[in-house]
């Protein structure tokens, strides 16, 4: 196999190297070729490359691109779930695809909602004010747009519902062991990309 006879040129390899790494060569010419194929390989996500290791050759695995970015994403994900205050704790299940529209007015909302993600994740700036009635959606539909924006971008985004933000401020006057600072909050604030403010 060519990619075989490069590695043992540009390696000089011996015979006896070679033969040492038979087995080795096996291994990645089959898991290459289910990698290639889109089958199951040893490990998935990662794509076999061979290398030399104490004179003879060695199959290592690295993660795709296409995995690091999952990776990164669920990380994100992980992050706005720990770092956002919210009261709420159905909120942070909310996404576009569990929003209940069955109103015309919630569709447009929707659609609204669907577009300022887009402005934002493709570089937007400044800020989007929403209001309206309690229990018409603005929430969940505020925590989506940072969701959807993880799915595209690695902006870093918070949800902080504004009550339960005031109400840490206020217990950490006479908690001292509270960490959520008006400080603290700042600093949060300050280094996010996209902040919600409920």
């Amino acid at each position: 196999r060519p990619e075989i006879e490069k590695f043992i040129s540009d390696n000089k390899m011996t015979s006896d190297e070679v033969s040492k790494s038979y087995s080795k060569f096996y291994e990645y010419l089959k898991e290459k070729n289910k990698f290639d194929n889109n089958e199951k390989t040893a490990l998935s996500g990662h794509e076999p490359f061979l290398i030399m290791n104490c004179g003879y050759a060695d199959v290592v695995y690295r993660e795709t691109e296409e995995v690091i970015k999952r990776r990164k994403k669920a990380e994100f994900v992980k992050r706005l779930n720990r770092n956002s205050i919210v009261r709420d704790m159905t909120i942070k299940k909310a996404s576009f695809e569990n929003f209940n529209a069955g109103t015309d007015e919630e569709k447009r909302a929707l659609a609204f909602a669907k577009e300022v993600s887009e402005y934002y994740y493709t570089g937007g700036e400044g800020n989007t004010v929403v209001s309206g009635p309690a229990g018409t959606g603005k929430s969940h539909l505020a925590m989506s747009i940072l969701k959807d924006c993880l799915q595209h971008t690695d902006l870093t985004v918070i949800f902080a519902s504004w009550s339960e933000v005031l109400h840490l401020i206020k217990d950490s006057f006479d908690n001292k062991d509270s960490f959520y600072s008006t400080e603290y909050f700042m600093e949060v604030f300050r280094n996010t990309d996209l902040l919600v403010i409920d």
